[in-house]
């Protein structure tokens, strides 16, 4: 928990948290060019999960990597759903030692011009 000093204030009612603690970013997902999209992530202990949509070999797949360091080191992503579909907006939830991932998946292109 947080108390008053934790956070900042300027000038307005708007609070931030202090970044003093925090790590420089870290790049987890896969595309340098494109944007990934939909992160998801789920905690358990040192443990972070996240998943995310990414574009693989021209079509949107749900990817997933982890860290059991609480975010200090990251695994290297794996691909998740299927080469055939396309799948979009993942969630994740963490129960014990059991990671449960769902995504929403459709065999159907839509193309506007």
């Amino acid at each position: 928990m947080f108390s008053d000093e934790d956070y900042s204030s300027s000038g307005s009612d708007h609070r931030t948290r202090s970044p003093e603690g925090w790590s420089e970013d870290v790049r987890i997902t896969v595309n340098q060019d494109a944007p990934d999209r939909k992160p998801a992530i789920a905690t358990s202990g040192e443990n972070v999960h996240t998943v995310w949509t990414s574009v693989i070999s021209g079509r949107s797949k749900v990817a997933y990597t982890r860290s059991n360091d609480a975010g200090e080191t990251w695994s290297e992503f794996q691909q998740l759903s299927l080469e055939a579909h396309v799948s979009i907006r993942p969630s994740i939830a963490v129960v014990g030692d059991i990671i449960h991932v769902v995504w929403v998946k459709s065999l159907m292109i839509l193309q506007f011009s």
